[in-house]
């Protein structure tokens, strides 16, 4: 893996599953941060609540789909989470 961090809480990745492990981290630390793509211009800012929805989520999926999950934009991924959660109620 070759997850770079920067300045103000950037971090830089390369793939999808590095993406997870960030937002893994994002909930173990209770911190914000942006992911961005090596190369990519913009980067995506997670907080806590929606690295957390999407981690609930992502943690009771099959390995299939979770493949599925690791495959659409992180800005994607939460809304899947918060309309998951949100059906649960």
């Amino acid at each position: 893996m070759t997850i770079k961090r920067g300045k103000n809480n950037v971090v830089y990745v390369n793939t999808t599953e590095e993406e997870m492990v960030v937002i893994a981290e994002i909930v173990e630390r209770k911190q914000h941060a942006t992911i961005k793509q090596h190369g990519a211009k913009k980067g995506v800012l997670v907080d806590l609540y929606s690295a957390s929805a999407i981690m609930n989520v992502y943690n009771h999926l099959s390995p299939e789909s979770q493949a599925k999950m690791r495959s659409v934009p992180i800005g994607l991924r939460a809304d899947i989470a918060f309309r998951v959660l949100a059906h649960q109620r």
